[in-house]
């Protein structure tokens, strides 16, 4: 109920998405089609520059819709802000998946951890590869809210790598008492929460902005 507003956003997204990227594949085939004519049909290097500029800018892959992750590496973090929406989230309510996937495995810990802290910080995402070429990335935003059973937490409290590292620092940790065995059923109906209406609007609008 409390990603709702998100999920709908996705949603809203892709439908979207699917038509812009019909739209892309169109427009990417026709100019690849003219670019080879127009260097095909020069008589110099510097002849088909200015023919290809004279085509205009290639058409630009439209953004990936999605706005939501569970367990991201951090190349495919930063591929995911690079390709997709300038704002996204690592939410779940089953965070052992993240807590026991690739990024948090031990040769991996340290990268990711690091990654996360400078995204809290609001650094540029800066990246060299061989496959990938330079990458620069500017006003990237990543949200992470992650439910744990006790168990797996301590695996991230107790850590004394990432405590060192600083990235427990850069979280909000809490740990409610437990209800187990004494949560008692209560028949209501969220459908018809009169805050729960006021959230979900709030939120659309921010996300909508």
């Amino acid at each position: 109920l409390a990603t709702k507003p998100h999920m709908d956003h996705q949603e809203r997204l892709s439908q979207e998405s699917q038509a812009s990227q019909e739209e892309f594949r169109v427009e990417e085939a026709a100019y690849q089609k003219l670019e080879a004519e127009a260097i095909r049909n020069s008589l110099s290097p510097s002849d088909a520059v200015e023919a290809t500029n004279r085509l205009g800018g290639k058409p630009v892959a439209p953004l990936s819709p999605f706005v939501l992750m569970t367990e991201p590496t951090l190349e495919g973090l930063h591929k995911a802000l690079a390709n997709g929406q300038p704002s996204q989230a690592i939410f779940s309510n089953e965070g052992g998946r993240f807590v026991g996937g690739h990024a948090m495995k031990e040769e991996n810990r340290l990268a990711m951890a690091t990654g996360l802290s400078e995204l809290w910080d609001g650094t540029p995402i800066s990246r060299v590869r061989g496959g990938d070429g330079v990458m620069i990335l500017n006003g990237r935003r990543v949200s992470m809210h992650l439910m744990l059973q006790w168990e797996v937490a301590q695996r991230l409290v107790g850590d004394s790598l990432l405590m060192n590292q600083g990235l427990l620092s850069r979280c909000l940790t809490v740990f409610p008492a437990s209800t187990a065995g004494r949560r008692l059923y209560k028949a209501v109906d969220l459908g018809a929460d009169e805050a729960l209406h006021r959230f979900n609007l709030r939120l659309k609008s921010i996300l909508d902005t």
